[in-house]
């Protein structure tokens, strides 16, 4: 938006100072009582510990100043899930320890970007199996709705370690889903426990 100066012995009206000092200030507001918005506008989201900027078009999370404002979801698979040998299967997550803006209702596999909140995300799985999961075991991220695979793998060694752990850093939009899937073909079902954090970093 434009900022012209104040002339000389000019009186500022209200519309300059709507246009030049209102809405170019951060205001601190309620999520209840944001204003109706101009774009690039910035405010500072106080009972949510948020800034968001107006695109033209709505209010969109760019920052925050403390871990109440983060964005994203921390899901657990508590009780044991068997998987089958020789079968690709994802994870069937039973305990949120948080969930921000309702990515996932348990017990369920597939998390999904909400609307509104696409941006860079920080994904991070981890798999603890029961005995080892034998070779070519692996865990992987899997999106749908994009490009993208993410997989750490224990190649051909017949033993492998118990405990396995897959990261990747990507940009996703609202509706696009992450799993954490897992194999194994030692030739009979192994149990296993899991974690996954969902993070979004940024716009």
């Amino acid at each position: 938006m434009p900022y012209p100066a104040l002339a000389t012995n000019q009186q500022p009206s209200t519309s300059w100072l709507n246009t030049n000092y209102s809405d170019q200030v951060v205001s601190t507001v309620l999520s209840s009582g944001k204003p109706a918005g101009t774009e690039g506008q910035l405010i500072a989201v106080t009972n949510q510990d948020r800034l968001e900027v107006y695109t033209g078009g709505a209010w969109v999370r760019i920052a925050h100043w403390s871990a109440a404002g983060r964005t994203g979801t921390v899901l657990r698979r508590a009780a044991t899930q068997s998987i089958a040998t020789a079968t690709d299967t994802k994870v069937s997550f039973d305990t949120e320890d948080t969930d921000t803006d309702g990515f996932i209702a348990v017990t369920a596999t597939d998390i999904t970007i909400p609307s509104g909140l696409d941006g860079i995300y920080a994904i991070t799985g981890s798999v603890v199996w029961a005995s080892s999961p034998g070779a070519n075991s692996n865990v992987r991220i899997e999106l749908t709705g994009t490009t993208g695979d993410y997989r750490t793998c224990v190649g051909t060694s017949t033993v492998a370690y118990q405990n396995q752990g897959v990261s990747a850093t990507v940009g996703l939009s609202a509706t696009n889903t992450i799993a954490l899937r897992c194999y194994q073909a030692t030739g009979a079902g192994i149990n296993i426990t899991a974690r996954l954090e969902v993070w979004r970093l940024c716009r």
